[in-house]
């Protein structure tokens, strides 16, 4: 028997939010926690006897199997979204949260109105890594997991990674991808444009180091 359905939570900056919820994103990928020794070997493998659906994977360190798990779960587990948002903090308990991205208010009954941006009065910012579960209106459900290498990313991955189109570059129905580094730029390949974001969110020189990464694919279900 697999692992029962288990749900995590999981956090996206602002845009890949936005990805998400037009449909854009699908694929996000996360550096692992424990990577392969610098000796010049990357071996990963599926540990013996298990699969996937058992969310257990093996490195080979130091001629070594060190059995690992994706923290993100396995295909059929669930992934909810924390995103930035407001909670309301004037003359009730701390019941009403304003969601910056789906543009809505919830109470912690499940119901919710879409009143647009509250009045700041009584409102005060929150991050997303302070968001509980029962005020997330994004769920997501894990298609499937795997490891590779950050600069193994095919084209069609880094549009799955929810990439933005640039129009002004094209023409006649023809358009590049966005530069995440610098505004206004653009670039007609699409591994590069994830480069650009990735750097933007990791750091300058994240994707020169070619991590070993979870590459996880998603759908949305829900709430």
């Amino acid at each position: 028997m697999g692992e029962e359905i288990k749900e995590r939570p999981i956090l996206f900056k602002g845009e890949m939010v936005r990805a998400i919820l037009e449909g854009r994103k699908t694929v996000t990928r996360r550096v692992m926690k424990d990577q392969p020794d610098d000796s010049g070997i990357y071996e990963m493998a599926m540990a013996p006897g298990s699969g996937s659906c058992f969310n257990k994977w093996a490195i080979k360190r130091d001629g070594k199997f060190k059995q690992i798990k994706c923290p993100y779960g396995s295909r059929g587990h669930r992934l909810w979204v924390r995103t930035n948002h407001y909670v309301y903090k004037k003359g009730t308990p701390n019941h009403q949260i304003w969601d910056e991205f789906t543009d809505d208010i919830r109470w912690v009954d499940g119901t919710y109105a879409p009143d647009g941006f509250p009045e700041l009065d009584g409102w005060k910012y929150a991050p997303s890594i302070h968001m509980p579960r029962w005020a997330s209106r994004i769920t997501l459900e894990v298609v499937s997991v795997n490891v590779e290498r950050l600069q193994d990313i095919t084209e069609e991955d880094a549009v799955k990674e929810g990439i933005e189109k640039d129009l002004s570059m094209g023409g006649n129905g023809a358009f590049g991808w966005k530069d995440y580094l610098i505004s206004g730029g653009g670039y007609f390949n699409p591994i590069i444009s994830f480069k650009s974001l990735w750097n933007s969110i990791n750091g300058p020189d994240a994707w020169d180091k070619n991590p070993w990464v979870w590459r996880v694919e998603f759908k949305v279900v829900g709430p």
